[in-house]
């Protein structure tokens, strides 16, 4: 996105006055020859192949990406973008990807379910300052999550080997979630 585009998607995404409609933000920012969800793939795929530095700019170009994913629809063919999202360490979205994922009700999706796992199991430089005085692990927590909805046998596998964590707060969370949505699952010793 050039800088009148970019100030243009935030004025549309961010501003509290309401005064650009969705008509006018797409008269004003033109997609060509592109269907919408085409569009947001574009934007998407640009903000995942831009963020390389680890700069507040990769965060809020990744940000922009998929909150207008959120306001227009993911398509399917995001999928590989979003799951190099969730895997790269060079921004704070994390959890916003997990819920875009989610959006695309891919089901028992291999590919998904290991992207969850590895997500399950980060530990991302920027989540030690949010961790606070709780010790909070939600995107871990999501991802356990995520597992849990998809349910397949590896999803199942990959829950037992998180259970396996050093971390407290994840083993007990696996455990939680696993009780929740009735899954069997064989505990490592």
């Amino acid at each position: 996105m050039d800088e009148r585009q970019q100030k243009l998607t935030d004025e549309f995404l961010y501003s509290n006055s309401g005064q650009l409609s969705e008509k006018t933000f797409l008269q004003q920012f033109p997609q060509g020859e592109q269907s919408l969800s085409e569009w947001v793939s574009t934007i998407l795929n640009n903000a995942a192949t831009q963020c390389v530095s680890g700069s507040p700019a990769d965060s809020e170009r990744v940000e922009t990406a998929l909150n207008l994913g959120f306001r227009f629809g993911f398509a399917p063919a995001d999928k590989g973008t979003l799951i190099n999202l969730l895997d790269n360490p060079l921004h704070t979205r994390h959890e916003d990807v997990i819920w875009a994922l989610e959006s695309l009700k891919l089901g028992k999706d291999d590919d998904l379910t290991e992207a969850f796992y590895r997500c399950a199991l980060s530990e991302f430089d920027y989540l030690d300052d949010e961790r606070g005085e709780d010790g909070s692990y939600m995107l871990n927590s999501n991802s356990i999550y995520g597992l849990a909805k998809i349910a397949t046998s590896l999803a199942i596998e990959k829950l037992a080997l998180i259970s396996a964590s050093e971390i407290p707060q994840i083993r007990s969370k696996v455990e939680e979630v696993t009780k929740i949505y009735h899954l069997p699952l064989t505990w490592p010793d």
